[in-house]
């Protein structure tokens, strides 16, 4: 029992010295054994979808101990949120010196990082392929931008740092992801009368937004 309290804490608040390792291109949540060992629980309750059910859960309810999970697991998608704005400024101050009108044409985070993943050092643009990630006029824009660039090829260390600050991204945003999922379909025992009014993934989406349950009810 005293185990299981333990790993679901509070979510984390940020040090000085997390804000220095955001700084520098890490993430301090993926480091966080705590934070590893909640988002593993989730596994534990989310069963493989089942095609006769819809990919819900298979099981019915939610106990103290899930309740508790549920609450913090909320809590960790505002901390996700904040490490992936650092990083993303780390990517951008590095990438700048390759295509610095990206930052302006791009402003979305999970985004820039996709464009940033596919373009890398690629000088010539009609070589790039953003299909699936951005729109027609947006890809365009980028085309002509990239084409015209001040900007200079990275050296194969500054790459190879943004790219794998790239990754970070991407694993954190496919854990909020995971969060939101799991936490949409608890919403009907959580927040039932929330749910009744917008629906699950909007409740979903308010109770992140406000930083967690706890948050919300205040």
């Amino acid at each position: 029992e005293e185990k299981e309290e333990e790993v679901n804490e509070e979510a984390p608040k940020l040090t000085e010295k997390d804000k220095q390792q955001q700084a520098r291109g890490g993430s301090n949540l993926l480091e966080d054994p705590k934070f590893n060992k909640n988002i593993n629980k989730i596994d534990q309750y989310w069963r493989e979808e089942d095609p006769t059910n819809g990919g819900k859960l298979l099981k019915e309810g939610i106990d103290d101990e899930e309740h508790l999970l549920i609450s913090t697991c909320t809590e960790y998608i505002s901390v996700i949120d904040r490490e992936v704005l650092n990083i993303h400024k780390y990517i951008r101050d590095i990438y700048m010196t390759k295509f610095p009108e990206l930052e302006n044409i791009i402003l979305n985070p999970i985004e820039y990082v996709q464009c940033v993943m596919v373009i890398k050092n690629e000088t010539d643009m009609n070589k790039v392929d953003l299909t699936g990630i951005l729109t027609q006029h947006t890809i365009m824009a980028i085309t002509l931008a990239g084409s015209s660039t001040a900007g200079k090829p990275l050296s194969d260390k500054d790459l190879e740092r943004a790219l794998d600050a790239c990754d970070l991204i991407v694993k954190l945003d496919k854990i909020k992801n995971k969060i939101l999922k799991y936490v949409e379909s608890r919403m009907q025992y959580i927040a039932p009368n929330l749910c009744e009014v917008v629906g699950p993934t909007a409740a979903a989406q308010l109770i992140s937004a406000a930083g967690g349950l706890e948050s919300l009810a205040t």
